[in-house]
């Protein structure tokens, strides 16, 4: 078992807690109205917000994500966030079995 235990008083943007072969975690810290530009993974992604409001965009599409509310992409899909308020996720980057 590992515990990972991020950062409650992050002042940088992105806090590394696992980077492994197949899976890098990262608390991702964001000031409200920060906007991550668009961009891309070549690992599936699951998107957890612990904090705030964030808007999630696709190529195709948005959604306002918040504790509770999870999004998963695949690999290569490209996306943005932007912060509504000071918010706080973690990006589970993962390489599925093949």
């Amino acid at each position: 078992m590992k515990i990972l235990l991020a950062n409650d008083r992050l002042d940088t943007q992105a806090e590394p807690l696992l980077k492994e072969k197949k899976q890098v975690i990262t608390h991702l810290h964001l000031a409200g109205q920060t906007v991550i530009p668009m961009q891309k993974s070549a690992m599936t992604v699951t998107v957890v917000p612990v904090h705030g409001r964030v808007v999630f965009a696709t190529a195709n599409d948005k959604t306002e994500i918040y504790p509770g509310k999870v999004v998963v992409m695949l690999p290569n899909e490209a996306h943005r966030l932007e912060a509504l308020e000071d918010s706080d996720v973690i990006m589970i980057h993962y390489k599925l079995a093949e």
